[in-house]
């Protein structure tokens, strides 16, 4: 998204524990042993010369609200184009900035000594390096730079030593703070301008590096990208410490289990910490009117907890949302749950489980819509078969894209097929939010043309339509549904569009092909020495559901955690809305397995289980 610095603190928002040590050595802020190469090991939280942070953060533009009363300036200068934008010009022949920006962020770090901040410094954004922001940055030739484009910001000499001299400057100005929690090159690489991963990787191993020599404080260092987990070479660099994701839904469905999926992906790739740096339900529409009890933020948090992250998803509507709405306590609520588990300094390991079971043995399975949604990334999508299983999951968890491009992209069209059983005759729905410059829909079942239908733009078409002068074109939002018949049985649905430009598919409707036979939970778990948590979502407790009414209850059932040390363990049941123990349960796990039955669920429910002395 846009310029932003992010915030963790230790209180209330945060988790911190002290004493951190390996080895018996403690580790100063970003020391490279602090992260084992190790696929079980403590990634879940970042070292501070022996104490550890895992942090429950915003990503902010904007001071957290909590530092404004200690000074109103800090709340209106804490961006990062303000404070370090071309302020380290040292000897370069371009303009000097602002002193006051610089002494921003001397007053940022002040407060955030006060208050136990802990700032992603980001140097740079991709708004500064496309359409008008390119036009006024300082590197550009035509404001006196040595580039001419902004791919030559990564490979012109000039300007990469200009960068460096940038660098020792942040350094020697603010590499004092341990409230510095990480160097983050930039905000979203994919953004810069005409500028290819082929000339942004060496440039990031280049400046890495470097970064690395010249800190004498060893902070982390870290990049991000919009596509969601990002290009993997990226993470994969010696000197890049933590990994990042970048979230925006952008569909109505259970934010839990995308950021479950990206934190696993994460994880099991990559022995390094992983900060879930932007996310939101929306990334270019509003939130509040949407979810104002913040359910999306209370299941991203949780999920991103039990899913090895090295703190939960980081919200970015903060002064439209976040403080409009006093919603700081879902940043509570997770950070009291977890204020006693070790998840710094302990070796984590996936929970074994069982599948889930009704109680009533006797009960019909239930029968439903089954929804897809598309990931909204741009690109050409890898992958264009995809196997909807009876439970209305995709196989191999792949995903369609939400853009079905036309002719004005034809080097990233990919069109989906969907493999499907239909129980019953019944619709293939798609759903179509924005269509650019017109576009032409067309389904085939079984090779047999289904449905044509014409998606034009102009002023006054759709449910809303918006001129684009950048790119000299319409763009209308249709947000309508197009539905095709399907008979029963197995099927192969291809979808493709025909038009200029892109077709935004928001959901794929299967009607009638979800049959549940087992409870709608989402069992997300994580086990140490002595002490196993486990996360119980119903998957029907999205925001978009509460929203609507429409969350429908899990029924008792029973789930077996296995592999567990033999011996009597004591059981926390935790509430999780505010964050509060609900009873204790005394419980025998024999032959490795321990049962629980769990009294249904109407949205989730959090457990300790810790081993007895």
């Amino acid at each position: 998204m846009g310029k932003r610095v992010r915030a963790a603190s230790e209180r209330p928002v945060a988790t911190a524990t002290g004493g951190a040590r390996d080895g018996g050595r403690a580790h100063h802020v970003g020391s490279v042993p602090a992260v084992p190469r190790d696929p079980f090991s403590c990634r879940r939280a970042v070292r501070f010369g022996g104490a550890i942070l895992t942090a429950v953060a915003l990503s902010l533009a904007w001071l957290h609200a909590a530092a404004c009363a200690r000074g109103d300036e800090a709340r209106r200068t804490a961006r990062s184009e303000q404070a370090t934008e071309a302020i380290v010009e040292a000897g370069s022949s371009l303009p000097a900035d602002d002193p006051r920006r610089g002494a921003r962020i001397d007053l940022v770090l002040d407060v955030a000594r006060e208050l136990g901040l802990y700032y992603m410094m980001c140097m740079d954004t991709h708004q500064d390096f496309r359409e008008r922001g390119w036009q006024r940055n300082p590197f550009n030739a035509r404001n006196g730079g040595p580039c001419q484009t902004p791919g030559d910001w990564f490979t012109d000499e000039t300007a990469r030593t200009l960068y460096k001299k940038r660098l020792r400057y942040t350094v020697a100005r603010w590499g004092y703070s341990p409230h510095v929690l990480c160097w983050e090159f930039g905000n979203e690489f994919e953004g810069w301008a005409d500028s290819p991963d082929e000339i942004k990787l060496p440039w990031h191993r280049e400046m890495s590096d470097y970064l690395r020599a010249i800190d004498p404080f060893g902070h982390l260092i870290s990049t991000s990208f919009w596509s969601k987990t990002g290009p993997e070479e990226f993470w994969e660099l010696p000197s890049i410490d933590i990994v990042q994701t970048h979230c925006y839904t952008n569909d109505d469905e259970n934010v839990a289990e995308p950021v479950r999926r990206y934190c696993l992906h994460q994880w099991e790739r990559f022995a390094k910490p992983h900060v879930f740096g932007e996310f939101g339900i929306r990334s270019h529409s509003t939130t509040a009117d949407k979810d104002p009890e913040g359910w999306a933020i209370h299941n991203s948090l949780w999920a991103g907890l039990f899913s090895f992250a090295a703190g939960g998803p980081m919200p970015w509507w903060h002064e439209s949302y976040l403080d409009k709405l006093d919603l700081y306590f879902h940043f509570t609520s997770l950070a009291r749950f977890a204020e006693d588990l070790p998840l710094g300094t302990a070796r984590w390991e996936p929970l074994e489980t069982t599948p889930p079971e009704f109680v009533d043995k006797d009960r019909e399975p239930e029968v439903r819509d089954a929804v897809v949604p598309p990931a909204s990334t741009w690109g050409k999508p890898e992958h264009n078969e995809f196997v909807l299983r009876a439970d209305g999951t995709l196989a191999d968890d792949r995903l369609p894209h939400q853009l079905l491009h036309g002719g004005g992209h034809r080097d990233l069209k990919n069109p989906p097929t969907f493999v499907v059983d239909f129980p019953q005759p019944g619709k293939f729905i798609i759903h179509v939010g924005p269509v650019s410059n017109s576009g032409l829909l067309r389904v085939w079942v079984d090779d047999e043309q289904a449905l044509e239908r014409e998606l034009p733009c102009a002023e006054g078409l759709g449910k809303s339509s918006v001129w684009r002068e950048q790119w000299n074109l319409w763009e209308t939002t249709y947000d309508e549904d197009v539905a095709v018949d399907v008979p029963a049985g197995r099927h192969r649905i291809r979808v493709e569009n025909f038009g200029n430009d892109w077709v935004r598919v928001t959901r794929y409707v299967f009607t009638g092909c979800k049959v549940l036979d087992r409870p709608n939970v989402l069992v997300c778990g994580m086990k140490t020495e002595g002490l196993a948590v486990l996360w119980l979502q119903n998957r029907d407790s999205s925001w978009y559901n509460h929203a609507h009414g429409n969350v429908r209850r899990v029924e008792p059932f029973t789930l077996s955690l296995t592999s567990l040390p033999d011996g009597p363990c004591r059981i926390e049941w935790w509430k999780t809305w505010r964050a509060a123990p609900d009873r204790v349960e005394p419980v025998e796990v024999r032959q490795g397995r321990l049962t629980l039955t769990i009294p249904g669920v109407e949205s989730d429910v959090a457990l300790k289980i810790r081993r007895e002395p």
